[in-house]
């Protein structure tokens, strides 16, 4: 497991996001919630990430993914593939989030495709995509 400092200085030497966004996105992670929840600067580190990150970001775990299976010295493997959804509570726009029953105010749900390495009977996650209406 990471430490904090090492989880900042991944965040800021790997993707080069301001020294501002760091300790944000390592509570978030910490905590395991989301970026809005712990602070107000979410709208700005978003709008970071969409600017320049998105297609550095599956590189960058790409490598730091392999980086850790070479550390664990992996032989052969199975891979998992499975869908994750995540509860949706706001208006539905686009072809991301799939209609549901609105019961306990879940209008929606995002669903994605996660791709897993089955090692020592844990899944470490090395693909995801998020998946649309049709997919």
């Amino acid at each position: 497991m990471k430490t904090q400092r090492e989880l900042n200085n991944f965040v800021i030497k790997t993707l080069a996001l301001p020294k501002e966004y760091s300790p944000i996105l390592a509570k978030a992670a910490k905590h395991n919630t989301y970026v809005e929840t712990i602070s107000d600067k979410a709208d700005s580190l978003h709008l970071k990430v969409k600017e320049n990150y998105l297609d550095i970001l599956p590189l960058e775990y790409f490598n730091y993914v392999k980086h850790i299976l070479r550390q664990k010295r992996v032989g052969s493997i199975d891979l998992i593939g499975d869908i994750t959804e995540e509860n949706y509570y706001g208006k539905i726009q686009g072809l991301h989030v799939f209609p549901w029953t609105g019961e306990d105010g879940i209008e929606g749900k995002f669903c994605y495709l996660v791709i897993s390495i089955l090692f020592r009977n844990k899944m470490l996650p090395i693909y995801a995509v998020l998946l649309h209406l049709g997919q």
